[in-house]
């Protein structure tokens, strides 16, 4: 995929577990900069920042799995695999140097997808994020009840 793509275009990439992610480019110019949305949000998330950005650089805005158009067809949701999502939509985009953006839950995504996305990422910006992002140490137990609490 080249910089010169439709403003507002619509693609799809398949995670590493075979999740379709959508997302969209606005834009064009370099460095890419790639915006991901938090918790319960999806990509409309950054449609106010369209408009500024698009004018000087190639813009990616993503939906995570679960989230606005992309797949649902997900086991595990951890910040590894949303990590995996991003860096998916990245090697897809060729050998553009890459400026991530996250926010809130998006902020530990971007620091998984930096990791595996190097050396094409240059930068990392967190928008109201947590970076002492540490692994999940709840039980099984306590997760499926966490759980079953949002499936109501």
């Amino acid at each position: 995929m080249d910089s010169d793509s439709k403003n507002g275009e619509a693609y799809s990439a398949i995670s590493s577990d075979g999740v379709e992610i959508r997302y969209e480019i606005h834009g064009t110019g370099e460095p890419t900069l790639v915006f991901v949305h938090g918790w319960c949000c999806d990509k409309s998330y950054w449609k106010e920042q369209i408009p500024y950005f698009s004018q000087s650089y190639r813009m990616v805005i993503i939906d995570l799995a679960g989230h606005g158009e992309s797949g649902l067809n997900r086991i595990d949701w951890t910040m590894e695999l949303f990590g995996e999502d991003v860096a998916c939509v990245v090697n897809q985009l060729g050998n553009a140097k890459i400026v991530l953006i996250g926010h809130s839950m998006g902020g530990p995504v971007i620091l998984e997808a930096a990791v595996r996305t190097r050396p094409n990422v240059i930068g990392i910006v967190g928008v109201d994020a947590n970076f002492e992002y540490s692994e999940d140490t709840r039980t099984q137990e306590e997760k499926d009840k966490f759980q079953a609490e949002y499936d109501q």
